[in-house]
């Protein structure tokens, strides 16, 4: 969907859909049979912050918390976040997870 954004000389900016990231970190959790908690506390991170990274509550991406888990999976940043491109007009939403 096409958004209009006011610019300071306005006049109107159409942005164009940009897509999403997904977060995967419930599945290598899953992956590694390791728990939230668990997971927090190897890494020197509150329970709350985890539990929002699995659930895909974020607002923001805290590059420090992503810096962590990359460290501790030995894995990229590519393993734990995932750029879907947006849906054409008319498709049904992907279920790819």
């Amino acid at each position: 969907m096409d958004q209009k954004i006011p610019t300071p000389e306005g006049s109107l900016v159409t942005l164009k859909e940009h897509g999403r990231i997904e977060v995967k970190l419930k599945e290598i959790l899953d992956l590694h049979g390791m728990k939230r908690n668990t997971l927090a506390r190897a890494i020197g991170c509150r329970f709350e912050v985890i539990n929002r990274w699995c659930h895909r509550d974020l607002q923001e991406i805290d590059t420090d918390t992503l810096a962590k888990l990359c460290c501790y999976f030995n894995c990229s940043v590519g393993d734990i976040l995932v750029y879907r491109e947006p849906e054409p007009e008319g498709a049904t939403p992907s279920t790819d997870k």
